[in-house]
């Protein structure tokens, strides 16, 4: 993917998807993924390359024949700024949503509902960075930026002892 989601002054635009065939060696964009806005984040599925979903600037996009048709899963007014998969179950997905928090999707990326929404825990909550344990994928781990009100320095860190459910400070 293309394109810098994250909004800063030095932000590089995207121009969609590429696509690569043979290892890396040569690259095609893929036109059908240009109005995607900026890719910030691409997930792909290990037991099926063909089945690939990407974060942007307008939400989430999810392909299951690489690339040739995509479907706009999670509509967004905020960037999409991260995705993670359960290293154990590829169904389970998780996106950060800037100004917004966590969505989750326990199909696929077919659905996507609130995981964690930032006005539960602080409305100052902006840009949110997510890792599932690959020791235990029952764990989420969830480190957040605010402008003001943080606690460590503008930042808050979040743990999940149940997929995502609840969260902990």
């Amino acid at each position: 993917g293309t394109g810098e989601p994250y909004g800063n002054l030095g932000a590089i635009g995207g121009s969609g998807v590429y696509k690569t065939t043979d290892g890396g060696s040569t690259w095609t964009n893929l036109p059908n993924t240009a109005s995607f806005g900026d890719v910030g984040r691409i997930i792909i599925n290990p037991t099926d390359k063909d089945n690939i979903l990407v974060g942007t600037t307008s939400g989430i996009y999810r392909t299951t024949d690489g690339g040739s048709n995509w479907s706009q899963t999670y509509n967004s007014s905020g960037t999409v700024q991260d995705l993670d998969s359960d290293p154990t179950d590829f169904n389970i997905q998780y996106g950060s949503v800037g100004n917004f928090g966590i969505v989750k999707s326990i199909d696929g990326g077919l659905t996507w509902s609130t995981s964690f929404d930032r006005a539960n825990f602080n409305g100052n909550h902006s840009r949110f960075e997510l890792a599932v344990s690959a020791a235990d994928s029952n764990y989420v781990y969830l480190s957040v930026y605010s402008a003001s009100g943080g606690t460590y320095t503008n930042t808050d860190f979040y743990v999940s002892d149940d997929k995502g459910v609840t969260y902990t400070k």
